[in-house]
């Protein structure tokens, strides 16, 4: 049976699509992203204010002003609390690292089973000299710190008129198409949103257990710095599989200051801490929320790393979310004529028409 032709001019769009997106992700790597995060943004301060427009019965702009207040309010109260001694324990960490290393070196030398290995290895000097020639490489990348901050702050401002007016975006794209078009345009829309937007959810509750976990963990096995340590876990937890090996790496390091011993069990704290988040915590939260395949996210990694070098691998899983979600509506329900499946696209009656709005810069 053929496919309605409305169905065809949908799957000729996503095509166009498609190729539109590898374009701009050869010709402008970091204008894409930027416009990601930005969609990202906008997911996430929408789908706050909504929540919260929901439960106080106001309207979602006062909603959202609210939340923005009360992001504020919460960061500024963080840094009073906790912000200059997360700084100096990050200072701490970066001038207690080499040490650390040194000792871990010495250490592997002297046993028989790890120095043909470690003879192999540079002195920490050199391995000092090509870190540093490989964090110049990664600040060329992102063209210094200040941009980086400064893309932060652009996706912001431009999250924040997304979740301001959603349906004003959303009905621009939608003129983009023919009109026999804009209702499967608007469906894929809403439903890449509520999609993003449960994603989120789960990921940041993901972290923040992680974070607690590990700073915890750190402050009852007496290892120096804990909450920069459970801090860095944290945040290194958004990117799934590479986050938690780097977020490690620091801590096994500081074990070494104490001895060989706690440097492995403090290891074994972070590979605990990573099972219980990848097999209890992230399971129970995501019973109800979007999940991605492992199989897909390492995959997906790759191949992000590979266009967009490390500003890729950080954003690799909501993008990898989208392309789920359009494999399911414009391929597996328009072309096949199939329903829902493992992917678990949400249907379109199940979300908000007002979040497609907020993933059009995504799309642009």
């Amino acid at each position: 049976m053929r496919a309605p032709r409305s169905d065809r001019k949908v799957q000729i769009a996503a095509v166009v699509a498609l190729a539109a997106f590898l374009g701009l992700a050869l010709w402008h790597p970091a204008f894409l992203m930027l416009g990601f995060a930005s969609a990202l943004m906008g997911v996430a301060l929408h789908g706050a204010a909504r929540a919260l427009s929901r439960r106080l019965k106001i309207g979602e702009r006062w909603s959202l002003v609210a939340v923005l207040v009360g992001l504020l309010l919460v960061t500024a109260g963080s840094y009073a609390a906790m912000g200059a001694s997360a700084i100096q324990q990050y200072d701490e960490v970066r001038e207690t690292l080499p040490a650390a290393a040194s000792q871990a070196m010495d250490y592997l030398s002297s046993q028989p089973w790890s120095a043909p290995l470690v003879a192999n290895i540079p002195p920490v000097s050199e391995l000092s000299e090509e870190l540093m020639r490989f964090r110049s490489s990664i600040m060329t990348a992102i063209n210094s710190v200040s941009t980086a901050i400064s893309g932060a702050l652009i996706a912001l401002i431009v999250g924040i008129y997304l979740a301001w007016q959603p349906d004003l975006y959303a009905r621009g794209v939608e003129r983009l198409f023919p009109r026999d078009m804009r209702g499967s345009a608007r469906e894929v829309l809403e439903r890449v949103a509520a999609r993003l937007r449960s994603w989120l959810v789960g990921r940041c509750l993901s972290m923040a257990a992680v974070g607690v976990l590990t700073g915890l963990t750190m402050w009852i096995m007496d290892i120096p710095m804990p909450l920069a340590l459970g801090l860095f876990a944290g945040v290194m937890a958004f990117v799934p599989y590479v986050g938690p090996i780097l977020s490690a790496v620091p801590a096994i390091l500081l074990g070494f200051t104490e001895s060989p011993m706690m440097a492995l069990y403090v290891g074994l704290a972070y590979a605990v801490i990573q099972q219980v988040e990848g097999n209890l915590i992230t399971p129970m939260i995501q019973q109800e929320k979007a999940s991605v395949p492992p199989a897909l996210l390492l995959l997906g990694q790759v191949l992000a790393a590979s266009l967009f070098g490390f500003v890729g691998v950080l954003f690799s899983t909501p993008l990898l979310v989208v392309t789920m979600v359009l494999v399911q509506v414009v391929y597996i329900e328009k072309v096949l004529g199939e329903g829902q499946d493992d992917l678990g696209a949400p249907r379109a009656e199940d979300v908000d028409p007002a979040d497609s709005g907020v993933i059009v810069v995504a799309m642009r």
